[in-house]
């Protein structure tokens, strides 16, 4: 041991014995430098040749239609028991749509827009904990709508909110804490329910505990009607809808990819996450539950397509796409979007497609500049990279953001995987940052289509916990397409539907 200590440093490394005692537990040096430097370069050449190689190689985590069942092959839609009346007729409610949250920073923004986007005649309210600050939120509004006093854990209140309502909408997270009974009663209510929700686990209870009830009652429960999925549902929805248009086929594969994204990260979302990560510690679900990426579907009957929760990789690696033309990783919400993908595949009776979501290297190139241009010309603060919950970004920010996506449906032959694949292709684009504005417009979109029955009449399912695409389909698409004389939102199918 002193024979070691006592060498010089220069010498140390490039003079050990093999000899040394064992129990040193020093393992001996290379023979030389330049046999080091050559095992260097041959790691690093490695590296480059082999790495591209395997992301521009690597296949999606899915499993080939041919290995599945043949019944996974067969369209079977899930059907809900008849809806019954609800416990107090809608006709007789006193509102069309409550906000409730309208005093936080989305729900302020949401009730902003309402007032703009609400159809003449339209009848809505603010909800929240203080009259104080319902107060001030009205006095922001050019004409001063009802309030309604509920806080999130008094039942009686609660009740009585959801059944004066045709529709509630709700910015009240995260929704783990605070959304359990509103969802609840809105479904015992029979009244149409929208959330900000991300939180797949409680998602999957509200389905298990309030779905049945849900459809006896006619009430369409909507989880994750902001970004978190709305996007990524309905480009799935319309990109299945122009395959079968163009080529009478439905899909096997939906690919969703982020080609850009100037936004901010809400406080919502990063609150969700960091309860999502105590309630695991706490044991209030399983390793299971989070990397299933059938959380959200009651019962696949061996028809697992999907391996991966994101659909785009295995082990989050980079992975290039050869139908979409584009090097991207997991999109970061595609844990919770691609589940409510899944279950609105899954309740439509598509059993045997695969979804994956991802984000292109270039959308995050553009989005690490966005930010820093952002900052550059004093728009934000760094403060605001990671608000807390019921804050958000400067208006600037608001103004200047949005998200584009690329969303791809594509049929492949069930019994020789990628050969004789049609595809169609939806460009589909938000304008606004989409963690606050963006999201806030969809969601008041989304409230003002289940208030109209017209508007979600050609969905198939009448009541239950339910999708975006399953709860109102092409419907919510228009008014999106619409909204803000046709600025806001665009669902493009690119001609022609070409061969892979």
């Amino acid at each position: 041991r002193r024979a070691v200590i006592d060498t010089p440093l220069s010498t140390r490394w490039w003079s050990l014995k093999p000899e040394l005692p064992p129990r040193l537990g020093l393992r001996p040096p290379p023979a030389s430098p330049t046999m080091s430097f050559l095992n260097l370069r041959l790691v690093f050449i490695t590296n480059l040749i082999i790495l591209p190689f395997i992301i521009l190689t690597l296949p999606k985590p899915i499993v080939r239609p041919a290995d599945l069942p043949a019944s996974c092959h067969e369209l079977r839609p899930i059907t809900t028991p008849a809806a019954g009346s609800p416990t107090k007729p809608h006709a007789e409610r006193t509102y069309d749509v409550v906000i409730y949250g309208a005093t936080g920073f989305t729900g302020r923004l949401a009730a902003l827009y309402m007032q703009s986007a609400a159809p003449t005649g339209t009848t809505w309210a603010i909800a929240g904990r203080s009259q104080a600050k319902l107060d001030k939120m009205n006095a922001e509004l050019e004409h001063p709508v009802p309030t309604v006093i509920a806080d999130s854990s008094d039942e009686e209140a609660v009740r009585a909110m959801v059944e004066s309502t045709r529709v509630i909408m709700t910015t009240v997270g995260p929704y783990v804490n605070y959304g359990s009974l509103v969802l609840g009663e809105a479904a015992k209510a029979g009244t149409h329910y929208l959330d900000l929700s991300g939180e797949f686990f409680w998602q999957a209870d509200m389905v298990e505990l309030h779905h049945a009830t849900a459809a006896s009652t006619g009430a369409k429960i909507v989880v994750a009607a902001g970004y978190d999925s709305v996007p990524f549902d309905l480009g799935a929805l319309v990109a299945t809808n122009a395959l079968l248009e163009a080529h009478a086929k439905r899909p096997t594969q939906i690919t969703s990819v982020v080609t850009q994204m100037r936004g901010l990260a809400s406080g919502g979302t990063i609150s969700a996450v960091v309860f999502m990560m105590q309630a695991m510690m706490k044991g209030q679900f399983t390793l299971a539950q989070i990397f299933n990426p059938y959380l959200l579907v009651d019962d696949v009957d061996g028809c697992r397509v999907d391996s991966d929760p994101a659909g785009w990789s295995w082990a989050s690696l980079p992975r290039y796409d050869s139908g979409l033309s584009v090097l991207a990783i997991p999109h970061f919400m595609a844990w919770a979007n691609a589940r409510v993908v899944r279950r609105s595949l899954a309740l439509a009776g598509s059993r045997n497609c695969s979804y994956g979501e991802g984000m292109s290297v270039g959308a995050m190139a553009d989005a690490t500049g966005w930010v820093t241009s952002q900052l550059v010309a004093g728009n934000m603060t760094l403060g605001d990279l990671a608000p807390s919950p019921g804050q958000g970004p400067p208006q600037p920010v608001l103004d200047n953001g949005g998200v584009k996506l690329t969303v791809q449906a594509a049929h492949a032959d069930e019994l020789a995987y990628n050969t004789d694949t049609v595809v169609a292709t939806v460009a589909v684009t938000f304008a606004g940052d989409p963690g606050y504005a963006a999201t806030s417009k969809m969601l008041v979109e989304g409230a003002l289509c289940l208030a109209d029955a017209k508007c979600h009449a050609g969905s198939a399912l009448q009541g239950g916990v339910l999708t975006p695409a399953t709860a109102m389909g092409t419907g919510l698409v228009g008014r999106l397409q619409a909204a803000m004389g046709g600025t806001f939102a665009s669902f493009e199918v690119l001609p022609p539907a070409k061969s892979a």
